[in-house]
């Protein structure tokens, strides 16, 4: 940590960046360590986790990224330059480092800044792509997507590792206008000695729509979050999520929807199965607050497990602050149903091919949802593979 200081100091930033960083380390250094226990039966563990240990190099790193010439596509120090009051206002609005002690690390340790601004009335035929290949063994990303009024994108983040193992903190950011349809969709298959930490915000507009997808499939322990805030009148979010845990490898999946103006919708779906030794949470959340009435909310998580020995369990809570609105949830959590394998074994496929068939069509309802044809091929590829 003294050596994050000492780097803060020397770092070619804004005053009001550098005191961000400072107070972040600030309050890292007073937090206690994570806990992921949630009730009394409910733990994961993350035993092997030293934030303390974790170093990070400040210089600037890159990513491939490719848009349609619409879209202005800067570093986090370039676009300080560039649009020095939005970045003040927007650049970790959606984070605070009072949270916990990964979001204080993250907010002083990031080091690869990528700032992405589409401007109004803007309608994109290709999706924004950001690919990632990490090749050392920490990394902070942090993304700030400007969405401005009247704009149609989609956003595809695709992130792999070289390295076998490592600490990886993600922050997504994405400010919306009015009028406006996003989608954005977070695919990680890190390899599994990383401990992986992503926090997906967004705050909408009037009448905007955003639709999140998520596919985790990488890393030993991932803890994921995607949150809508819906802030605009008439504003609407679709989230979906897929996942998939063999090995020992550990999900703590969390989506949430703060309704915080009328007229504004929720639809939260993820499903996720695991084999082997595997534990997987969900964690949902749909909260309307009290100015928020004639909202609409829903919320829904399945999990499959595979064999004996795996470990999964699902938390799904209604925060509701207004009698005017409809919300629903529900999660399921079971095997495979034995006598579909006969009947289709009865058929002529082998118990395997029946289970890969039945998995195929457990996430079917949710490959169908996804509106963007590359991130519904990747999720059935990986399916595909871990079922060999």
């Amino acid at each position: 940590m003294i050596t994050i200081q000492k780097t803060i100091r020397e770092l070619s930033e804004p005053f009001w960046l550098k005191r961000r960083r400072a107070d972040a380390l600030n309050k890292f250094e007073i937090l206690p360590n994570p806990s992921f226990r949630y009730g009394i039966n409910i733990v994961l563990n993350a035993s092997s986790l030293d934030l303390n240990s974790i170093s990070s190099d400040l210089s600037q790193e890159e990513s491939s990224i490719s848009a349609e010439k619409e879209v202005e596509i800067l570093s986090i120090h370039e676009a300080i330059k560039k649009y020095p009051q939005l970045t003040e206002i927007h650049f970790g609005s959606l984070i605070s480092e009072n949270e916990d002690k990964i979001a204080a690390l993250h907010l002083a340790s990031w080091n690869k800044g990528i700032f992405i601004k589409i401007p109004k009335n803007t309608e994109l035929k290709k999706p924004i792509e950001i690919s990632t290949n990490i090749r050392s063994k920490t990394q902070f990303e942090h993304i700030l997507i400007i969405a401005e009024d009247n704009v149609k994108a989609a956003v595809i983040e695709n992130t792999t590792s070289e390295s076998e193992e490592g600490y990886r903190s993600n922050v997504v950011e994405l400010i919306i206008g009015n009028n406006s349809q996003i989608q954005y969709g977070s695919l990680q298959s890190i390899k599994l000695g990383w401990h992986n930490f992503t926090i997906n915000r967004a705050k909408l507009g009037n009448d905007s729509h955003l639709e999140w997808f998520s596919g985790n499939f990488g890393s030993k322990f991932t803890r994921f979050e995607s949150t809508s805030l819906l802030n605009g009148r008439g504003s609407s979010t679709k989230n979906l999520g897929a996942f998939f845990a063999s090995k020992a490898q550990q999900f703590d999946i969390f989506t949430s929807a703060i309704h915080a103006a009328p007229n504004t919708t929720s639809d939260m779906l993820v499903k996720g199965a695991a084999q082997d030794k595997a534990k997987s949470l969900y964690r949902g959340l749909i909260e309307i607050k009290e100015n928020a009435p004639y909202s609409n909310g829903y919320q829904k998580q399945d999990t499959l497990l595979l064999n004996e020995g795996v470990e999964s369990n699902a938390i799904p809570k209604l925060l509701i602050g207004n009698n005017e609105v409809r919300c629903t949830h529900g999660a399921t959590i079971g095997q495979i149903d034995k006598k579909k394998i006969f009947y289709l074994m009865s058929r002529g496929l082998s118990e395997k091919e029946a289970e890969r068939e039945l998995v195929k069509g457990f996430f079917n309802p949710l490959i169908g949802k996804i509106s963007n044809v590359q991130i519904k091929d990747y999720i059935e590829s990986v399916i595909e593979e871990r079922l060999k």
